[in-house]
C-alpha cells in the first residue's frame, strides 16, 4: 500500500517511509505525527544487534530442525521437504554471521547515523521469528518435541549428519537457489566493501607520511574535527543544509557537491556505476533464494520476499534522492535499485 499512489494513503505511506528512513536520509524523514515516537531513533550501529540476536535465534531452530531429520524416519517426498528447509537455515546462519561481522568490523557508521526506534523494534522482533518462517509445514510441532542437548560438538555433528541425510533429496532447483544465495551475498559484500572505503582515516597535514602529525598538523587536525562535529550536530539538530563553497581536501570530486553531505561520498565502482543501493538489490536476491528452496510446501517465505522488496524499495527512493540533491555531477543514468529501471 505504500508504494501505490492510492489516494488517502498519504499518512500511513509517510509513516512507513519514516520508519524506512535511517543513516544519511535520517534527516529528511518525513515529518509525521507519531505522538512520543515520533523522534524517538538510535544509533544505526545498533544494526549488529539485529543479526547477533538472528544468529542465535537461527542456531537454535537449525539444531533443532537438525535433530529431528535425524531421529526421525521421513518419506523420500518429506525428506525433500525437510532438505529445503535445513538448507534455507544453513545459509541463513551464514548471511546472518556475514552481516555481523560486517557491522561489526568492516563497516564504520557516522555519530549522526540514526534509525526509528519504531524500525529498530521491527529488527530485533523480524530476525527473531524469522528462522521459523523457514521450518516445513510441521515445523512448530518438532521444535516443541525437541530435546536440546547443549553440548556444542554434538549440535555441531547433529548438524552435518542431517546434510549428509538429506544430500541425496536435493535436485537442480535447491541448487540454483544455492547459486542465487551465494551470487547476493557476493554482490553484497563487495557493495558494503566500496561503502567501508569510502569513510577514510585522518590524514595529518604538515606530516612526512600523513600519520605522523607534526605541531602543525595537529593544530590543523584539530579545527578540522571541530569543524566537522559542528557540521554533525547542525545535521543531526535538521538545521537547514548549506552549500558546499571553495576548495577541499578531498579534491576536485569536492566541488561537484551541491548541497554538504557531511561524512558521506558518492560511490562509484561495480553495480554502483548502474545504481545507487546494490547492496539493497543484493538483499532482494539474498532472499529471492528462500522461496526457491521451499517452494510451494511453505509461503511465508514468499511473503517475506514481498516484504522485503517493499521495504528496499522504499528506503532505495530517499538514498537516491539524497545522492542526487547532494552531489552536482550525478549520473544521469544511475537509477535507485533497479538497474534502468528504478
Amino acid at each position: 500500500m505504500a508504494l501505490l499512489p492510492i489516494p488517502y494513503t498519504t499518512a500511513f505511506r509517510d509513516a512507513v517511509k519514516l520508519t524506512a528512513s535511517r543513516g544519511k536520509t535520517w534527516k529528511d524523514r518525513p515529518r509525521v505525527n507519531m505522538g512520543a515516537l515520533t523522534s524517538m531513533s538510535v544509533p544505526q550501529s545498533y544494526f549488529s544487534q539485529f543479526y547477533s540476536v538472528g544468529a542465535i535465534c537461527n542456531a537454535i531452530v537449525l539444531c533443532a530442525l537438525a535433530s529431528t531429520v535425524l531421529h526421525q524416519g521421513y518419506s523420500p517426498a518429506k525428506l525433500r521437504v525437510q532438505a529445503g528447509s535445513l538448507v534455507a537455515l544453513l545459509l541463513l546462519q551464514l548471511h546472518l554471521c556475514r552481516r555481523l561481522a560486517e557491522c561489526s568490523l568492516l563497516m564504520r557508521f557516522p555519530i549522526t547515523s540514526r534509525m526509528h526506534i519504531i524500525a529498530y523494534v521491527f529488527g530485533l522482533s523480524y530476525y527473531m521469528v524469522l528462522p521459523i518462517s523457514l521450518l516445513p509445514p510441521d515445523g512448530l510441532r518438532q521444535l516443541t518435541q525437541w530435546a536440546p542437548t547443549w553440548r556444542p560438538t554434538i549440535l555441531i555433528n547433529d548438524c552435518f549428519a542431517a546434510l549428509d541425510a538429506v544430500g541425496p533429496s536435493l535436485d537442480a532447483l535447491h541448487g540454483m537457489a544455492i547459486l542465487v544465495f551465494l551470487a547476493g551475498n557476493l554482490m553484497q559484500l563487495q557493495a558494503h566493501w566500496q561503502l567501508a572505503r569510502l569513510s577514510q582515516p585522518i590524514v595529518f597535514p604538515g606530516s612526512s607520511d600523513g600519520r605522523v602529525p607534526g605541531a602543525k598538523g595537529v593544530a590543523e587536525s584539530q579545527q578540522q574535527q571541530q569543524q566537522q562535529q559542528q557540521q554533525q550536530l547542525s545535521r543531526f539538530r535538521g538545521d537547514k543544509p548549506r552549500r558546499v563553497a571553495g576548495s577541499s581536501p578531498d579534491g576536485p570530486a569536492a566541488l561537484d557537491m551541491v548541497l554538504d553531505p557531511g561524512p558521506y561520498r558518492l560511490p562509484a565502482g561495480g553495480l554502483f556505476e548502474w545504481i545507487s543501493c546494490p547492496h539493497y538489490l543484493a538483499e532482494m536476491v539474498i532472499y529471492t533464494a528462500f522461496p526457491m528452496l521451499l517452494r510451494a510446501h511453505n509461503l511465508l517465505p514468499w511473503l517475506i520476499l514481498t516484504w522485503v522488496v517493499a521495504n528496499l524499495l522504499l528506503a532505495a527512493g530517499p538514498t537516491h534522492a539524497w545522492y542526487k540533491a547532494h552531489f552536482k555531477e550525478y549520473p544521469s543514468h544511475r537509477r535507485a535499485v533497479l538497474p534502468m529501471v528504478f
